[in-house]
């Protein structure tokens, strides 16, 4: 068979090697959903590299990159499936070196890339058939079979499905060496000598493998398939010798010696009989040619290289994807001051953020300032959070709501708020998520939140109530003695640090007794005492003592 595209200039510097006449040149197999697949991987890795020149020149990406590289993985992907649906194997015929086998009367020339290897059919000792069968629903659909020419002083050539008539091949070269071999094996036969393929052996007298063996007469049936040899047995003990075909050497030639004594053994006889098989036992071995489809398979080198060209364009777009995405930008919330007269109370609501601080300011008792900022990393919004401030009299509501615009998470919003207060000052704080920090605040402390950390630095007064669903509580400072407070949560820590000299009746729980006192009573100091309540399910309660009676010089 010789390809509608075949040169004859192109062979005409093999006529030195003396192989007598040229009988067919198979090519390189390539199929559709290969071709599809690399342009796609292709196309990709060329927007990806374009994408990145960008973010290195400007320092920003180009987002309306991001629409041709998905088109491309797109094409990629159709051959993929495309390749799924026709049962092929991708093949990238722009990675594949040059591929060739061309067969001559005296024997052939291989040609893959630069490389090109000269075998005469004598110097093929041996031939190795091997089949990757695919099936679907228990029934072959189909069959990629690889052969190993064995040669005896130059590495093994191999011929796997990348070649046109991959099939066709392997059975002109197993004609040629059957031809070779089978007068051998048949005077060894008539010579009642012992003869072996691998683990499989025949004699005159017996027949069957290195583990069982039987006589020639109790042998009802052989069969030579794609993946074992089956000898069927009429005996009640054993019913069948099983020996496995796949790396056998010159299968072919024992199909032929059990061709030539099936007659006289007496035994049914079938074989794998392809299309290209029965051709050339018909004298046909260059005609009638089957023109199929065959699976494209690509060799290991090409395969690791396409694999690794698309796991670096996926990786080299994901990263650039993700870089901008982790690119930070702020922006500040309004500022806000108001002018309070002596303990003004301050209502805070927030829905989420990440840090609240409120702090003393210290240079003037009788204002109230709030500022905050905002960051933002990938695709989130910088103008999705509503503030909003009102005052009643000496008590300042502020309030933020958070308008949640991240598309499937892709990307970061933080808020982080900072308020000062006049130290004397009574608060109160209702949060969902978030980290809270009080410090240098004399009054009244109400702080309720379901997650994050509440650490307060304060004097308590009134009735303070701190309490968290899921979240740390962390005091360090004093009590009023004319206070009763609360700390509660149900699933954090909580720990205390109180003065050494503090005066307190302690009513605490704990589900699972994890409370530890460094005042050892419940009830220390003088009168009056501070009524403390410490309540948790599942966390553990610590109370420590401090060093010394004035908590700015232990609370850091």
């Amino acid at each position: 068979m010789i390809p509608q595209s075949f040169s004859p200039q192109m062979y005409e510097s093999d006529e030195h090697h003396h192989l007598g006449t040229l009988e067919g040149v198979y090519i390189r197999h390539v199929t559709l959903s290969g071709k599809i697949a690399l342009v796609g991987l292709s196309l990709s890795i060329l927007f990806v590299a374009i994408d990145a020149l960008l973010l290195l020149i400007w320092g920003a990406v180009s987002m309306s990159m991001q629409s041709p590289i998905g088109f491309t993985q797109s094409i990629f992907l159709v051959g993929k499936l495309l390749s799924f649906i026709r049962g092929e194997e991708l093949i990238a015929p722009f990675l594949h070196p040059r591929l060739s086998v061309s067969i001559y009367t005296e024997g052939l020339i291989y040609r893959k890339g630069r490389r090109t290897r000269v075998v005469r059919w004598d110097e093929i000792q041996s031939i190795r058939r091997q089949f990757k069968i695919y099936r679907s629903r228990g029934k072959v659909k189909h069959v990629s079979p690889t052969y190993t020419c064995i040669l005896a002083q130059q590495p093994d050539i191999v011929l796997y499905a990348g070649i046109d008539h991959i099939a066709e091949i392997g059975t002109l070269i197993e004609h040629k060496l059957t031809q070779r071999l089978l007068p051998q094996l048949q005077a060894d036969y008539e010579a009642n000598k012992f003869i072996e393929f691998n683990t499989f052996f025949l004699d005159q007298q017996h027949i069957g493998d290195w583990k069982q063996e039987t006589i020639w007469r109790q042998v009802s049936r052989i069969e030579v398939g794609l993946e074992n040899i089956v000898v069927e047995i009429a005996d009640e003990k054993t019913d069948q010798i099983v020996v496995p075909a796949t790396n056998m050497d010159n299968v072919c030639a024992l199909e032929a010696l059990l061709e030539s004594i099936q007659k006289e053994k007496g035994f049914e006889l079938s074989l794998t009989a392809t299309p290209q098989v029965q051709s050339i036992k018909q004298g046909n071995p260059y005609e009638n040619t089957i023109q199929r489809q065959q699976r494209g398979q690509t060799s290991w080198v090409s395969t690791l290289v396409l694999t690794l060209l698309s796991i670096a364009g996926l990786a080299l777009q994901t990263w650039v994807f993700y870089d901008s995405l982790s690119q930070e930008r702020l922006a500040d919330l309004p500022a806000q001051t108001f002018q309070v007269s002596t303990t003004p109370t301050i209502i805070i609501k927030v829905d989420a953020i990440d840090q609240l601080f409120i702090r003393n300011k210290g240079n003037d008792n009788n204002q109230v300032s709030v500022e905050g900022w905002k960051k933002v990393t990938g695709i989130g919004s910088l103008d999705n959070i509503q503030q909003q401030a009102t005052r009643n009299g000496n008590t300042i509501n502020l309030s933020w709501t958070m308008q949640q615009k991240n598309f499937l998470g892709l990307g970061a919003e933080k808020v982080f708020l900072l308020i000062d207060i006049p130290v004397n000052s009574n608060v109160q704080i209702e949060t969902r998520t978030g980290d809270l920090f009080i410090n240098d605040i004399n009054g009244e402390i109400k702080v309720k939140t379901q997650t994050g950390s509440i650490n307060l630095q304060t004097t308590l007064r009134g009735h303070s109530q701190v309490q968290s669903t899921s979240g740390q509580i962390n005091f360090c400072g004093s009590l009023d003695p004319q206070s009763s407070d609360l700390f509660k949560s149900d699933s954090g820590n909580i720990n205390i640090t109180l003065p050494s000299n503090a005066a307190l009746n302690l009513s605490s729980s704990n589900s699972t007794n994890q409370i530890y006192n460094d005042f050892n009573n419940n009830e220390t100091g003088t009168v009056p005492r501070t009524r403390l309540e410490i309540t948790t399910r599942t966390g553990t309660v610590t109370i420590h003592k401090g060093i010394v009676s004035d908590p700015k010089l232990f609370c850091s």
